[in-house]
């Protein structure tokens, strides 16, 4: 109901031309950055196609540069995708090379290799009514075990082609659109993993990235948003920018490696979307 009530604003805050009056009066000083994850085919066009004609589209990897440079155009806006999925490719892709729009994608090692069945997925498609937040406080070992006795379902089992993850002869062909980042080898939350597992998933993935895709791997999404005491430790792997799932202005004193995202649902249509960068939702 509060999804529904957000869209119907949105469409009267676009449709009467508010956002845009807003977004020309109080242009953003600070470059938004865009989380996806799946979308639908139409509605990511026609967003792009909104991108494209107001505001200034720039690579994630620039933005470090630019904040600390004070460069910054009014109404700069990154576009970043999580874990990887071959909905990115067949539903994105099209979109940005039409509009020339650059992205970034981090990719989850070993789901791209395996095309695994993520816990996530598997709660999403059996329609499992259960706290996600509350699983996210597990352990690795101990989400599988809950989800694997709730779904009936492993990690190893093929998903549907909507859960499906891109392969690397993909991953190869997306890069004249797509950075492509890392998010770990295996997704796990790295705040719920030892020291020692923390710092195997980050340094790992970027060498497994680096072999397979021969160029370096610079970006770096967290897991679910979580970074307590993992920042020093993607620093020190050799990235040069990361993100987390949490809004916020990124501004000259943000910490390269705590960017902060604003997510855009798959079901967001153009209006919401304007609203979110505009910041009336």
């Amino acid at each position: 109901m509060r999804l529904l009530i957000k869209k119907m604003l949105a469409r009267i805050l676009y449709s009467s031309g508010c956002i845009m009056l807003a977004r020309n009066i109080f242009p953003s000083k600070h470059p938004v950055i865009l989380m996806y994850h799946r979308v639908e085919k139409e509605l990511f066009e026609r967003q792009m196609e909104y991108l494209k004609k107001n505001y200034t589209v720039v690579s994630l990897k620039d933005i470090p540069g630019l904040l600390k440079k004070d460069e910054i155009k009014p109404n700069t806006v990154a576009i970043t995708f999580d874990d990887g999925y071959q909905n990115n490719y067949e539903n994105a892709y099209p979109a940005l090379k039409q509009h020339e729009l650059p992205a970034t994608v981090f990719v989850t090692v070993d789901n791209v290799e395996k095309n695994l069945f993520a816990w996530w997925d598997r709660l999403e498609h059996t329609r499992q009514h259960i706290n996600p937040e509350y699983l996210k406080t597990l352990s690795p070992t101990a989400i599988e075990e809950q989800v694997e006795q709730l779904t009936k379902l492993s990690l190893s089992d093929k998903p549907p082609v909507k859960y499906s993850f891109m392969g690397w002869n993909t991953i190869k062909q997306i890069q004249d659109v797509f950075d492509i980042g890392s998010h770990t080898l295996s997704h796990p939350i790295l705040t719920t993993v030892s020291d020692k597992d923390a710092k195997w998933e980050i340094t790992e993935s970027k060498r497994r990235l680096e072999q397979l895709l021969q160029r370096k791997i610079t970006l770096f999404a967290y897991p679910n948003g979580n970074f307590t005491g993992r920042a020093s430790m993607v620093r020190e792997a050799g990235y040069q920018c990361a993100v987390i799932t949490a809004a916020g202005k990124n501004t000259k004193e943000t910490n390269p490696f705590l960017l902060r995202r604003k997510g855009i649902n798959s079901g967001d249509d153009k209006a919401v979307l304007a609203a979110k960068l505009a910041g009336l939702l």
